[in-house]
């Protein structure tokens, strides 16, 4: 009667496992990663209808009385505002504008961390400090801007507070877009919202 395995068989079967890790390993990682990427973009219409919705009843009038106001400026006026009141849609990117033709709608700026502060919005952690500062040894101004109060995103778990969503008037609606480009580029400083929640960790 045959007792164990072979070092053949042995060598086979971890061959085998090998193979099967090396073909599921990569699948999982898509999966896991297309996920957190879905909750991503849930999480941006979240903040737009938020912020839509905000919108609608904290600045619709502002926005009219802008939209009006745009309306009888001319060019020349336009160019010396539009810096400081105006956005300009270019291939369906936000930029704050220097006038472009008709393409410019009144626009209020604000932060991700605004539309929470006004209970419009929850925050994603709001006090993980306490958990965190068992043996006393963390600096709490700190620990407060990284784990209390905070809105992440799930692809990397970066801290998006800061964040711009612009809330504008066209076509006698009001809209919203979460400005994605600048808060995913890395290359953006810090306070733009890539402080990690894992500082302290």
């Amino acid at each position: 009667m045959k007792k164990g395995f072979t070092l053949v068989e042995l060598l086979a079967v971890i061959v085998i496992i090998g193979l099967l890790m090396t073909l599921a390993i990569p699948a999982v990682l898509k999966v896991s990663s297309n996920v957190k990427q879905k909750s991503y973009e849930t999480k941006i219409k979240l903040i737009t209808d938020t912020a839509v919705t905000y919108g609608e009843t904290s600045f619709k009038s502002r926005l009219v009385e802008l939209n009006n106001n745009l309306k009888s400026m001319n060019n020349e006026s336009l160019i010396s505002q539009g810096q400081q009141t105006w956005i300009s849609f270019d291939n369906d990117k936000i930029k704050i504008a220097t006038i472009s033709g008709s393409d410019v709608y009144p626009a209020i700026k604000l932060k991700v961390d605004d539309l929470a502060q006004n209970k419009q919005l929850s925050y994603d952690s709001t006090d993980n400090c306490s958990k965190k500062n068992t043996n006393g040894a963390i600096d709490s101004t700190r620990c407060s801007k990284y784990f209390n109060n905070i809105i992440t995103n799930p692809v990397n778990d970066n801290i998006i507070n800061n964040c711009n969503v612009y809330i504008y008037y066209k076509n006698n609606r009001v809209y919203a877009r979460y400005d994605k480009d600048t808060c995913d580029d890395t290359k953006t400083s810090n306070d733009i919202g890539h402080e990690y929640r894992n500082e302290l960790a």
